[in-house]
């Protein structure tokens, strides 16, 4: 997971490819996109960090089902447009 605190505070989330297709409001970044990460050992602003660094290089997915559920009781909205 990665935070932006810039104007527009983002998280970044990574989970499986196209798992997350029929979710409302997802922004998701393409697959062929470019996002620059930030170098792995950067775990506080400035610029873009990462609250759950990689580990051994390699990134940790989140599970997108968890996540769902996360955001569904943060957002009560998303509960009603998910089903």
């Amino acid at each position: 997971m990665a935070i932006d605190p810039s104007t527009t505070p983002s998280v970044y989330f990574f989970v499986q490819t196209g798992s997350t297709a029929k979710w409302p409001q997802a922004a998701a970044i393409s697959v062929t996109a470019r996002f620059d990460l930030p170098p792995a050992a950067r775990q506080t602003p400035p610029g873009i960090y990462w609250l759950l660094p990689p580990r051994s290089g390699t990134l940790r997915l989140t599970d997108e089902g968890a996540l769902l559920i996360a955001l569904t009781e943060v957002i009560p909205d998303w509960a009603e447009a998910a089903s």
